[in-house]
């Protein structure tokens, strides 16, 4: 049997040391610091809040904002303290007002430096005292006016204030939609759970949008139809000029009417239009001589001529 080959053994046992340190590591390894969380979510682009004047219906909406904010925001504000103090700057008209006298309080409140209780005060301050009384009034009156999305932005607000049931939730949801919606669910086989019934609402809704759409575009190309192209193009209007003008003189009485027989006296020079088949205009020029007058008049036997 051969010698064993030392340095290969070696070799082999440092390999073996290396993957063991490698293992270790990778198990000892720290968790990721919130503030490289903080780092990550840094990318997120968040709007400030609108700010907040007192209006009672207007709190919950801007709360939401806020809750949004802190959310997206995670390593902003290092405490409570911060995070009041940050809202506080949101605050104007008679929200502003009651809140900056209280840091000059002797004795400032508690919920100055706990953001819980500050938004609770808030809340008791400029928020509805009967918020659950009020949302089943509004949710009783709630009815769908435009699209189904904007139904349902209102409906989640308040299902957000009642907590209700799935089941109660449904059946207020399906009874504010149009009657149109109604009768397409009723067709399908109405849905029994409330986002199934939201869902196919949804699609339902956007059809119908997508046809009366449709009908729109059909009316408005039939209102302008599009020019037909003339299979002969119309003729234009021909004036005739005689070279000879003697040949078409005739003889005129002095009230400008025809009398052949009449060869003397002044001289009246009378325009004649008349229209001939396809358009085709003949123009004669008629003269007398009329007696006792030395005037050239003008006479038109029709009005069609462009001299009249």
């Amino acid at each position: 049997m051969p010698p064993p080959n030392h340095s290969e053994c070696i070799e082999s046992l440092e390999d073996q040391v290396r993957s063991l340190f490698a293992a270790l590591e990778a198990r000892s390894a720290p968790a990721p610091s919130p503030s490289e969380n903080a780092s990550v979510q840094q990318g997120l682009r968040s709007k400030e809040p609108e700010v907040f004047a007192g209006e009672r219906g207007h709190l919950e909406p801007f709360l939401a904002q806020v809750d949004v904010f802190l959310r997206l925001n995670p390593g902003r504000f290092i405490n409570n303290s911060d995070q009041i103090l940050w809202l506080s700057t949101l605050l104007c008209g008679v929200a502003h007002q009651w809140f900056y006298p209280h840091l000059s309080a002797v004795n400032p409140p508690a919920w100055l430096t706990d953001y819980p209780l500050f938004i609770h005060q808030l809340r008791v301050v400029f928020g509805d005292p009967d918020r659950i009384a009020t949302a089943k009034r509004e949710i009783e009156a709630l009815a769908q006016t435009t699209s189904v999305a904007n139904y349902l932005t209102q409906f989640r607000q308040l299902q957000m204030t009642l907590n209700w049931g799935e089941d109660a939730m449904a059946w207020f949801f399906y009874r504010g939609l149009k009657e149109n919606v109604k009768d397409d669910l009723s067709r399908s086989g109405k849905p029994t759970d409330l986002e199934t019934l939201i869902q196919r609402s949804l699609k339902i809704d956007n059809r119908i949008a997508e046809r009366i759409s449709e009908k729109k575009r059909t009316i408005t190309r039939s209102a302008n139809p599009a020019p037909l192209l003339a299979s002969n193009p119309p003729i234009a209007p021909t004036t005739v000029h005689p070279s000879s003008p003697s040949a078409l003189r005739v003889p005129l009485t002095t009230a400008g009417k025809l009398d052949p027989g009449n060869t003397s006296g002044a001289k009246q020079t009378t325009c004649v239009s008349t229209v001939l088949p396809q358009s085709t205009s003949l123009q004669i020029v008629l003269s007398s001589n009329q007696k006792n007058s030395g005037l050239v008049k003008n006479s038109c036997l029709s009005n069609t001529s462009p001299n009249c």
